[in-house]
């Protein structure tokens, strides 16, 4: 017969295998996807949970490590010279004041702390070496991280090279972030261009930091602020973390300017307190306050754990929340098709603002959570900007409560929706959908796109209301209403004409900007290029399948599933074929003039002396190439830079040719000298 105990145990070991299960999930979407669907505090609360069962059941626990951020495959790796690990958090009053204990009980002596705001970024190693910066590292998994280099260059507070006074090689720590008033700015033109609009700020610099265009990276506007090293060469009298600020701001790199000394628990958890009442004055996001002890001797005596340094704690402000009734759920449409569940709220204050309107992500969210119209739900602002409904009141339930249905067809135009395989998301796929429509045109209008100059939002909305585009194929029919046209309010006979010129001229673009231009999903300027360097005609791209789909660089199975649905859907189809009806020329479908490296794949594992990873498939496209990001059977050439990882061995494995960095210049060099 099974004892109680037995059973007990074994209902908190499988609860505490579905937490992990949980954990990692939201790991992935937060560090990884950078589309985390649950709060902070949330994810705190499940960890927490977690953390209690293993104080019951200590034999289970793992000595795990910090979160990962690697998985992005376009960038190389590299290892920190000393680990870069995560803070431990709280948001007891209670756990901060045994932390101070724990402390003083092990050097048996009262320390000085500094205190500082702990801000929602993202970590960042910054490798100087003879005084120049030679790597920006991700914390990745806190033993390796990507190199970024390329994009860090782009944010003013980091600089290039170190004085005199600095050591010959340091790693640099802290934290790159958004100011919360160009997160609005960048989520109120997603919302202008009918994209998802971004979760939170953290995210939102995350995702930038690892974008392929460095161009785009710049326009971001990410800033930088300095909070601790790595590595250092040689001491620089840092004997206090107050004494390493200083050094900071005499080389010109930015430190918290909320930096006090402590000298008791009490004094400490004042000092948050009034922190907490002028957070909001600072330009970057804050969800709490970091304590440090000052003493770097005693930080090194304390020491650190696997996941985190045993001499600094952050304590975590709870977030603001409200209650209120969820009254209906109305369906928002993007460019690109996504359907968005809004939730209409009974107005109610919340930091500072009435709230009307919260979204509710996706329909998976709602399943997860349970939310019903007529329920009494929670509400946050989601890193203290976007409204987002965190938990429901389920015993305030009432017997009005209506479950809320997937929408089988598109709110707006009819067209059947669809559920792309490994997406969480649902899409209306029509090219001639109202809500997408004028979207979509100044879309396909953009510069990276067809480049019509003058076709901008405010015309398009004048043609669309007037009836004249009834989708993007349209724009080539303009030319029929240009008297109508000329007689409208604002425009004139120049203005016109100029329009008509450039819409003359889309005709002849490259493929890649009609692949562009059409918003299929998942589909940017990068991989609409690599997209048209795989097909001689738009009819042989609409035709390949999932599995030649996958064979392209940069494609993987979801993004392979959008692009097959989307040109099996037989009004996108009518469009296209109307495009070409209308005037696209023939030579508009053919690839360029053969290069060397026509249909070659190239992959590049360690570090290059000569060029960065940026410069280097500038020149391996220059030459006809395309650039791969992992080693399959499709891989033509693997370049070996230093410190080469394991996609050396599985090009062994697959018997793929392998170029020393020296070949692979050797044979730019010849190629450029035959073309000359």
């Amino acid at each position: 017969m099974v004892d109680k105990a037995s059973l007990d145990r074994e209902k908190a070991r499988k609860h505490l295998r579905a937490l992990c299960m949980q954990i990692e999930r939201h790991d992935y979407l937060y560090y990884r996807a950078n589309r985390p669907e649950i709060s902070d505090f949330e994810y705190d609360c499940l960890q927490a949970e977690k953390q209690a069962l293993l104080k019951l059941y200590p034999e289970w626990n793992r000595d795990e490590g910090p979160g990962s951020d690697l998985g992005n495959l376009h960038f190389p790796t590299a290892k920190h010279l000393l680990p870069m690990l995560s803070l431990g958090n709280t948001y007891s009053q209670e756990e901060l004041f045994e932390f101070f204990h724990r402390v003083e009980g092990k050097v048996q002596n009262h320390c000085s702390y500094l205190l500082e705001p702990k801000i929602d970024g993202v970590a960042i190693s910054l490798v100087y070496k003879h005084r120049h910066l030679e790597k920006a590292i991700t914390r990745g998994n806190g033993y390796v991280g990507e190199v970024v280099t390329e994009n860090v260059r782009t944010i003013k507070e980091i600089p290039s090279t170190l004085p005199e006074n600095a050591p010959e090689e340091i790693e640099l720590r802290g934290e790159i972030y958004l100011t919360e008033r160009q997160f609005t700015y960048l989520n109120d033109e997603q919302e202008r261009l009918g994209l998802e609009t971004y979760a939170n700020a953290r995210n939102l610099a995350a995702g930038s930091l690892k974008l392929l265009d460095v161009n785009e990276v710049a326009r971001r506007r990410l800033h930088f602020i300095a909070h601790g090293v790595g590595f250092v060469s040689n001491d620089l009298q840092l004997d206090t973390q107050a004494r390493l600020y200083t050094f900071f701001e005499q080389w010109g790199i930015p430190v918290f300017s909320f930096v006090v000394p402590g000298n008791s628990a009490e004094q400490i958890w004042d000092l948050m307190a009034r922190f907490r009442l002028t957070q909001e004055q600072l330009p970057y996001g804050t969800d709490g306050v970091v304590i440090k002890v000052n003493d770097r001797s005693l930080q090194e005596q304390l020491g650190v754990t696997a996941k985190s340094p045993r001499w600094a704690i952050a304590y975590k402000f709870e977030p603001e929340s409200a209650e209120t009734l969820l009254q209906d759920v109305t369906f928002q449409v993007g460019r690109t098709g996504v359907i968005t569940p809004v939730a209409e709220l009974m107005p109610v204050d919340l930091a500072g603002s009435k709230v009307t309107r919260a979204t509710l992500h996706n329909f998976d969210e709602i399943q997860r959570k349970d939310i019903r119209k007529k329920d009494i739900v929670v509400v946050q602002k989601a890193g203290e900007i976007i409204p987002a409904i965190v938990g429901v009141k389920k015993d305030q339930r009432s017997a009005f409560a209506e479950k809320i249905e997937v929408p089988l067809q598109c709110p707006a135009c009819g067209a059947p929706l669809l559920k792309i395989t490994g997406e969480v998301v649902i899409r209306c796929t029509s090219l001639n959908c109202l809500p997408q429509l004028r979207l979509k045109i100044v879309h396909f209008a953009s510069k990276d796109a067809m480049d019509i100059d003058g076709l901008g939002p405010k015309i398009v909305d004048t043609l669309v209301s007037k009836g004249w585009l009834k989708d993007v194929a349209d724009i080539f029919t303009l030319i029929d209403h240009r008297d109508a046209w000329i007689r409208l309010p604002g425009f004139s006979v120049t203005s016109v004409d100029n329009v008509l010129l450039a819409i003359e001229g889309a005709k002849n673009r490259p493929l890649e900007c009609l692949l562009y231009g059409l918003s299929i999903p998942h589909v940017g300027v990068e991989l609409a290029r690599k997209l048209a360097a795989f097909s001689s005609s738009i009819k042989q791209f609409m035709q390949l399948s999932v599995e030649q789909l996958q064979a392209i660089p940069l494609v993987g199975e979801i993004i392979a599933h959008g692009i097959v649905d989307f040109f099996a859907n037989t009004r996108n189809q009518s469009v296209i074929e109307k495009l070409f009806r209308l005037g696209l020329k023939t030579s508009f479908l053919k690839t360029p003039t053969k290069q060397p490296w026509n249909g070659k794949i190239f992959v590049l594992t360690g570090s290059l002396a000569r060029w960065t990873r940026f410069e280097t498939e500038r020149v391996i496209t220059s030459l006809g190439g395309n650039f791969g990001s992992t080693v399959t059977k499709q891989t033509s050439i693997l370049v070996c830079g230093a410190n080469p990882g394991n996609k050396l061995v599985q090009a062994k494995v697959l018997g793929i040719q392998i170029w020393s960095e020296e070949e692979f210049l050797h044979h730019v060099s010849d190629l450029h000298a035959n073309r000359s």
